[in-house]
């Protein structure tokens, strides 16, 4: 409902109005509402709604997922950016129901996010922290660039990926799935 090719071109163009008007009448639907997408044109959508029709009162059981970005968004915003603040203050959509997900796209695994906002390693991937300068594998807990490992992908070789990304492996998720989950923390720079 957001986004669409224009006519006579292969470009595609973001139709906040349109996309406005779409979540207007799915919340006087009163079902539940998945919202999926780049956190960017979330925002701009439920600002706009916010500045027409007030705050966002989703039904029961709706969720946002985003598709990353938060980060990149945040930089680019004019004043520190806090997704969790701003949601709270526009919508009444409970905070657990508000995921991302991490992803490359040399590696096609995603890394969803529970209700604990932490990115669990799925059953078809493996993931450790290494020290940027040795390479050594670190113990779980500590800091370092973020190795991914997968053997479903067929279609070109990336059985192993080591990122740019900084962050930690956790052994033990609090959530009620349990098992390891990745916390990224930066990215790397030279």
């Amino acid at each position: 409902y957001a986004l669409d090719k224009k006519q006579n071109s292969e470009e595609i163009q973001f139709l906040l109005e349109e996309a406005v008007e779409k979540l207007l009448s799915f919340v006087n639907e009163g079902v539940p509402i998945r919202i999926l997408g780049f956190p960017h044109h979330i925002v701009e959508i439920l600002e706009a709604y916010y500045s027409r029709y007030g705050k966002v009162e989703f039904p029961p059981k709706s969720y946002i997922l985003t598709g990353g970005g938060w980060k990149s968004f945040s930089r680019s915003s004019k004043e520190k950016f806090n997704q969790w603040k701003f949601l709270e203050s526009i919508t009444n959509i409970p905070l657990e129901n508000v995921r991302d997900v991490y992803s490359l796209v040399e590696h096609g695994i995603t890394y969803l996010e529970c209700e604990k906002h932490n990115k669990h390693i799925p059953n078809i991937a493996l993931a450790c922290a290494r020290d940027p300068r040795s390479l050594l594998r670190l113990p779980s807990g500590e800091m370092g660039l973020i190795h991914l490992y997968t053997p479903i992908i067929e279609s070109y070789p990336s059985l192993s990926i080591l990122t740019t990304d900084y962050g930690v492996i956790s052994e033990s998720c609090p959530c009620a799935i349990g098992g390891p989950y990745l916390t990224i923390t930066g990215r790397a720079t030279l």
